[in-house]
């Protein structure tokens, strides 16, 4: 049997859940209802997957937690929750316009799989960060 104790008081009398509050809202308002286009997925065994630049791949994360993702060969919609830098998409099966060429396109089929083990959410100087599970990858929107 292991046991732990934890002292402390509620609310704060610091500033520093407030203070977190206020800026996932922040992060939350400068990402929603905006196209993000994406640029790379970088792997950790340095191995690196883009787009073609004929064929833009993007996102937009919509306010009431839905996602959609884009492509020439058509769009995919989801749910997208996120709480401070954890996040959680999940692509839904039925309802999407997903034309057959999207089946056969590789590299729209990576972007759907690597934006479905997303695990970690950053704001870095205009660009988009979604960090893979395990760390194992970045993708990187601008």
């Amino acid at each position: 049997v292991w046991t732990q104790r934890i002292r402390g008081s509620w609310p704060s009398t610091e500033k520093r859940v407030s203070e977190a509050a206020v800026n996932t809202q922040d992060m939350v308002d400068e990402i929603v209802n905006k196209g993000w286009v994406w640029k790379r997925t970088d792997f950790d065994e340095g191995r690196t997957t883009t787009p073609e630049a004929s064929d833009p791949y993007s996102i937009l994360i919509e306010s009431n937690g839905k996602i959609e993702a884009r492509a020439n060969c058509g769009r995919l919609r989801g749910k997208i929750s996120y709480a401070r830098k954890s996040i959680e998409i999940e692509f839904e099966s039925v309802g999407n316009i997903f034309r057959q060429s999207c089946r056969k396109d590789q590299a729209f089929q990576l972007f759907i799989g690597d934006l479905e083990m997303a695990r970690e959410i950053a704001l870095e100087e205009g660009s988009l960060r979604l960090t893979l599970r395990d760390g194992n990858g970045v993708i990187s929107f601008e």
